[in-house]
């Protein structure tokens, strides 16, 4: 790296985000000893490239002190710098990098051989004298550079160097008048949090009131543990710095008075005379910082609330504290933090194992610290701490309190479901169901609601038992509220279903196939619905993975004779064709297969709801390209329709219509003309002509004559379809718009491209506002238009089209599926 350049610098400080203050501080003596100093929060301004800043740092100065904290060596770009220096060396005798210990941490082995000054647990005046002797070398520049400002000894009675500013405090030094509990030294992360945290507490300046900052979020996501590290971190900033337990008015009361005393208060008397005497003694400096921890009664603030001349940090489960300020909700770790935590509790992992756990555990900060504890304690393997997760969560490490005195993950949870029980039967019995749902948002409405988007929640009761419910839940931290639906995290539901014996898991399961069937999206066909089926759908896959439990989960046993509730299996039924009809075909077929094996079991083979979800399987397979097995089924299930309820009955009528698109689709034209004929009479006569599925027939049968060659019959029964599709569903109907496209293949076929051109250039913007540009319906149509194009002389716009189209069917239906390959070859064709 040479000499230093034009705007040379003696030192450039490298620290990691969180020890910002230890960073300054140094600065602070070395630019009072005369030293030239960089440091990032100095001189870089807000949006400068990072990494090019960082690089000229590095180039300008002669020498980097790295401030050697836990903290340090978990930081990606801290971790550049450091190698970056340690690779490089200048044409001096002096070592390129100077650690400054100034907190216990595990220094790696490439590292541990450079000298250090090590400044832990000495006092400003001994840690400055130690920084500055540690960076006087007797001989060479470095000690020309530096600039005496005067020779008066300072407050050491060291010569020769200037006072620091006075405003600049020692870092992480706790003030006399302190209960903060000891910093969590693999405190990890959460670098924006804190730094959201500070800017609400300073955004006044100092010695203006500020009031209070609330840190709210469901239990085990680390408010206590950010505060305790807010604190130590910028406890430079007070005189006072008190914790507070407050989980009761008791305790709060308990701790206000000890403050007192600190403070020389007298404590005899009325402990309310104590709590205003500290009042009125608090109110009169604006150099404190309390912290109420884990507020769990809704008077506590308002009866003990101090002061607004400081600052006052709150943590609770409950979002009610919002009521004193604006809320900071605390949730799960991002995954870099998740693994920055693991690797260094347990170092063994491998990054894929890490990653693994991580999912595994949610991210849930509380869940990562006691399973990187565990790991690294039992020596168990990554693969089988996962299956034992998985199996028995409870038994996974966390049932043992943390190093904080913080209760395992496995405690906070039974017994928050044990007040639970004690305040209200209604939310016992929803916090069990949604035990066995996805853990994704649960929309949840009154029953009497004309709530918008009421077809994706569930009901639970009236408003006010709702609203009562769900302050319940997330109060005691089980569950977090999200708009208008609720969350449980997914270790949170392993461990509630972990406390269920066998009965209690097979009842609480089957409620909450109940309760999601109360949702009601509507018709699963039409695009309008999606959104609410997207919601509804990962509850109703949780509820059909549990029929499984080979893995060992803690569900209901397979081989149970239990049949799903008839609700439930009505939603199942109408989820499995939202899949197909939104083009997740891969999807709703595996959520038929998962079921399909209990409802032959419990219901029978020939029951209409057995036989309904083999005809949504065909339609699946059909959208997968798996066409031999979607015949093979749809011909098994038509025969024994037929057998046991007649040639007209509806489940009859469905599966013929199914048998009949599988024989299309695999080349079989001629009989599945023939089926739809047949299937479009039977409908007209048992439903009528403008029945919703009486259309369906007759696009399916257009798309027939089509492959068989009758443009002109398949032209005119499209066209007249259409035009009672328009007429019944309306313009933007899903059945609408698929007969629009078979009319596309009939002018092709009869050689109107013009007119083939024309309705599909409009058919596929409606198809691309209705469904997506993905959407395999919308993909297929743009197909067609591409061949009306070539046929009208637009060559290079058609080729353009299919590019595009191939492109996104190899992403979207498979490189092997038929109409991917039909696409291609059309597209050598041009």
């Amino acid at each position: 790296m040479g000499g230093l350049d034009a705007d040379g610098r003696d030192f450039f400080i490298s620290h990691a985000g969180v020890d910002q203050q230890w960073a300054e501080w140094i600065g602070k003596q070395l630019t009072a000893a005369g030293y030239k100093v960089e440091l990032d929060v100095w001189e870089w301004a807000p949006g400068s490239n990072f990494v090019a800043a960082m690089e000229a740092a590095l180039r300008r100065a002669a020498r980097i002190i790295a401030v050697y904290t836990p903290s340090y060596f978990t930081r990606p770009y801290a971790q550049f710098e450091h190698h970056a220096a340690l690779v490089s060396q200048r044409e001096n005798s002096l070592p390129r990098i100077v650690p400054v210990l100034v907190e216990s941490c595990e220094i790696p082995d490439l590292y541990a051989t450079l000298i250090r000054i090590e400044l832990v647990g000495l006092d400003e005046s001994e840690a400055s004298r130690r920084l500055l002797d540690g960076l006087d070398y007797p001989t060479g520049p470095w000690k020309k550079s530096i600039q005496y400002p005067g020779l008066q000894p300072d407050g050491d009675g060291v010569a020769g160097r200037r006072k620091v500013d006075p405003g600049v405090i020692f870092p992480r030094q706790l003030p006399s008048i302190s209960n903060m509990p000891p910093r969590n030294a693999f405190f990890t992360g959460r670098m924006e949090m804190l730094a959201q945290i500070h800017r609400k507490l300073t955004q006044g300046g100092r010695g203006v009131t500020v009031g209070v900052v609330p840190l709210f979020g469901i239990g085990g996501v680390g408010k206590t543990q950010i505060a305790v590290e807010y604190a130590h971190l910028y406890a430079a900033n007070y005189s006072i710095l008190w914790w507070v337990d407050a989980a009761s008015s008791d305790l709060v009361t308990t701790s206000l008075v000890s403050l007192a005393g600190a403070l020389g208060i007298p404590t005899e008397g009325p402990v309310l005379v104590v709590v205003e005497q500290l009042w009125m003694a608090l109110q009169a400096r604006s150099d404190w910082l309390m912290i109420f921890d884990n507020i769990d009664e809704a008077q506590v603030l308002s009866e003990l609330r101090p002061p607004s001349s400081g600052n006052l940090l709150v943590t609770s489960r409950r979002s009610a504290v919002g009521r004193v300020a604006d809320l900071i909700e605390v949730g799960e770790f991002d995954r870099e933090e998740s693994l920055a935590l693991l690797r260094r509790r347990c170092p063994s992992l491998t990054a894929e194992e890490a990653d693994a756990v991580a999912t595994a555990v949610g991210d849930l900060p509380l869940a990562v610290e006691q399973a990187s504890c565990f790991l690294g304690e039992s020596g168990l393997p990554a693969v089988d701490y996962l299956r034992l997760l998985k199996r028995q969560p409870q038994t996974s490490g966390f049932d043992e309190p943390t190093l904080q005195r913080h209760p395992g993950l496995s405690d906070v949870v039974i017994n928050g479901r044990s007040r639970v029980e004690s305040l209200s039967a209604a939310a016992a019995e929803l916090i069990d169901c949604v035990a066995f749902l996805a853990p994704e948002p649960l929309f949840l409405a009154p029953a009497e609601t004309t709530y918008k988007e009421k077809g994706k929640s569930v009901q639970i009761g009236d408003a006010a038992a709702t609203v009562r419910v769900v302050q319940i839940l997330t109060g005691l931290g089980l569950a977090r509220r999200v708009g208008a639906a609720l969350q449980v995290h997914r270790l949170v539901q392993a461990l509630l279903r972990a406390r269920m014996t066998t009965g209690q898991r097979v009842s609480s399961y089957q409620k909450a196939q109940k309760l999601i069937a109360t949702a009601r999206p509507g018709d699963p066909k039409d695009p309008g619905t999606w959104s609410s089926y997207a919601a509804v759908t990962p509850h109703v896959q949780a509820l059909s993975e549990n029929h499984d439990s080979a893995d060992g989960a803690p569900f209901p046993a397979p081989e149970s004779t239990e049949p799903d509730p008839a609700s439930f299996r009505v939603l199942l039924l109408d989820v499995s064709q939202y899949l197909y009809a939104a083009g997740r075909s891969a999807t709703g077929a595996a959520l038929i297969r998962q079921v399909n094996g209990h409802w032959v079991a419990t219901l029978g083979s020939d029951h209409i709801d057995t036989l309904r979800l083999g005809n949504s399987l065909v339609a699946n397979l059909n959208g997968l390209g798996q066409y031999a097995e979607a015949r093979e089924l749809a011909h098994n299930i038509f025969e024994r329709a037929r057998t046991v309820y007649g040639p007209d009955h509806a489940v009859t009528l469905e599966s013929a219509n199914e048998l009949a698109g599988a024989l299309d689709l695999s080349g079989d034209y001629g009989q599945a003309r023939e089926l739809h004929q047949d299937t479009l009479s039977r409908r007209k006569r048992v439903l009528g002509e403008d029945h919703p599925d009486t259309l369906l027939t007759a696009g399916n049968l257009v798309t027939a004559l089509n492959k068989m060659g009758d443009y002109v019959v398949a032209r005119d029964l499209a066209e007249e379809n259409l035009i009672r599709c328009r007429r019944v569903l309306g313009e933007g109907n899903a059945r609408t718009l698929y007969t629009a496209s078979r009319l596309i293949i009939s002018l092709n076929g009869l050689g109107d491209y013009i007119a083939a051109r024309d309705i599909g250039t409009e058919l596929l913007g409606r198809l691309r506002d209705a469904l997506g540009e993905e959407h395999p319906r919308t993909l297929y149509t743009a197909a067609r238009l591409a061949i009306a194009l070539d046929g009208s002389g637009e060559v290079s716009s058609a080729r353009e089209m299919l590019v595009d189209v191939l492109r996104k069917s190899r992403q979207i239906l498979g490189e092997e599926h038929p109409e991917t390959l039909w696409v291609k070859e059309e597209l050598a064709r041009l």
